[in-house]
């Protein structure tokens, strides 16, 4: 599936030809695994971020 390999919703949606994406998210399927993946992505970029704005000798 497209969305499972990192392509975005909206790009997907116009690939489809579908007008809006509440039409797309009828045939979306979001796992158990991708939410996993996407929370971890989301605290290493949030670490990140806090990194840089924190102090740049402070690592985490």
């Amino acid at each position: 599936m497209m969305s499972s390999a990192g392509i975005p919703l909206r790009v997907i949606q116009e690939i489809s030809g579908h007008s809006d994406l509440g039409t797309l998210k009828r045939y979306l399927k979001v796992t158990s695994a991708q939410k996993r993946k996407a929370v971890a992505v989301s605290v290493v970029l949030t670490r990140e971020q806090f990194s840089k704005t924190i102090s740049p000798e402070i690592t985490f």
